[in-house]
This record gives C-alpha cells, sequence and structure tokens, in this order.
C-alpha cells in the first residue's frame, strides 16, 4: 500500500503541475490519496489531505456537488477514528444533507449516510438522536427494498449496535439474529463484512 501510495503521489505532483492545484482531476486522487491514508490508520495524514481536498471542491464544484458528500463523509469517518466523535457527527450531518439536495431526499446513498452518522451518535452518547437517524434511513429503505434484501440487514444490524450503546441489549441481541441472518443469506460467511458483523453480534450476545 505504501508503494501505491507514493505512485499516486507522483501522479498528484503531475495533475498538479500540468492542470493546476484546484483542478478537479488533481482533487479527486488527492482524495483517493486520502483514502489510501485512512485505510492505513494514517488519520490524522489523511484529514489534513482531506482538508486541502474540501477546500478545492468548494472552490469550483457547486455546493450540492456529489463529491462534496464523498468528502464530508471521509472526513467524517477519519475524526470517527481519530476519536473526535463531536466532530465526526457533524460531518456526516453535511454529508447527509448534501446528498440529499445532490441526490433526492429518498436515495438509498442517504439511508447510508444516515447509518455513518446514527453509529457516530451512539458512540458520542446521543442515543436517542442515533435511532431516529436510524428511523429515517428505514423509510427509506422500506421503501426501495425488500425485506431480504442486503440493505435490510445491513440497517439491521446497525440498529442493535446502537440500541445495545442505549442499554437495550435484548432487543440489541434479537435485532443481531434478524440482521446477520438476512446478511447471510444475501453474502459469503467469509465475506469479511459478514465476519466484521459477527463478531460485533457476538459480543452483544456474550
Amino acid at each position: 500500500l505504501k508503494g501505491a501510495q507514493a505512485e499516486l503521489a507522483s501522479a498528484i505532483e503531475i495533475f498538479r503541475d500540468h492542470l493546476g492545484e484546484d483542478h478537479i482531476e488533481t482533487l479527486r486522487a488527492k482524495h483517493n490519496l486520502a483514502f489510501m491514508q485512512f485505510n492505513s490508520e494514517l488519520y490524522d495524514l489523511a484529514m489534513q489531505t482531506m482538508v486541502s481536498v474540501l477546500t478545492g471542491y468548494n472552490k469550483i464544484l457547486e455546493p450540492t456537488h456529489i463529491y462534496l458528500s464523498r468528502a464530508q463523509l471521509l472526513m467524517g469517518r477519519i475524526e470517527q477514528a481519530r476519536g473526535n466523535l463531536a466532530e465526526a457527527v457533524v460531518h456526516f450531518e453535511k454529508s447527509k444533507a448534501t446528498t440529499e439536495n445532490a441526490l433526492g431526499p429518498d436515495n438509498k446513498h442517504v439511508g447510508g449516510r444516515l447509518l455513518y452518522l446514527a453509529i457516530a451518535q451512539a458512540e458520542y452518547g446521543a442515543h436517542s438522536a442515533a435511532i431516529a437517524s436510524l428511523d429515517e434511513a428505514q423509510l427509506i429503505y422500506d421503501d426501495l427494498f425488500s425485506l431480504d434484501n442486503f440493505n435490510q440487514g445491513d440497517i439491521r444490524v446497525y440498529r442493535a449496535y446502537v440500541l445495545n450503546k442505549a442499554g437495550k441489549r435484548e432487543e440489541a441481541v434479537a435485532l443481531c439474529a434478524e440482521g446477520m441472518a438476512i446478511l447471510g443469506a444475501a453474502m459469503q460467511p467469509e465475506d469479511s463484512y459478514y465476519q466484521e458483523w459477527a463478531g460485533k453480534c457476538a459480543e452483544i450476545g456474550a
């Protein structure tokens, strides 16, 4: 991954020299670099890169552009990983609002942003707000997805995580079982995402 980051950093220098610091291709490459840095747990460096990216996006894009939403989402994830939960909540709220303006309030990506927001709110201790975010996402998902759809399993394990944080363990255990059954039918048990939630649900049930 370090080699890939170095190659991308070199490409960014070429884009910067030939296209300019705030050209969309330069900014997109920097956004990709920040994602690599995030996945390498270089959170401070990733945030530094994303601040530059968001500044550039704000100069050249309309306020409703989906790239702004993606930047805000990644910044929320970085702040969450750094333990800055209040800042993470703010970024996720902005990402959700931008996504609504870009794609409409009933788009599946709005629901996805709400899931990120709910987890950050729950970890911050704002349990009622987290449940409200999940309720809003559930309305979107119920309009878009059948009960056996992956996304319906996804939101159930997210809700289980939030309810457990709120001290409602029995409800959380039941939702984990329901959600994992849907996820298990939609994906392979060895998939990393399935394994991640299986581990979390095991902790909730322990």
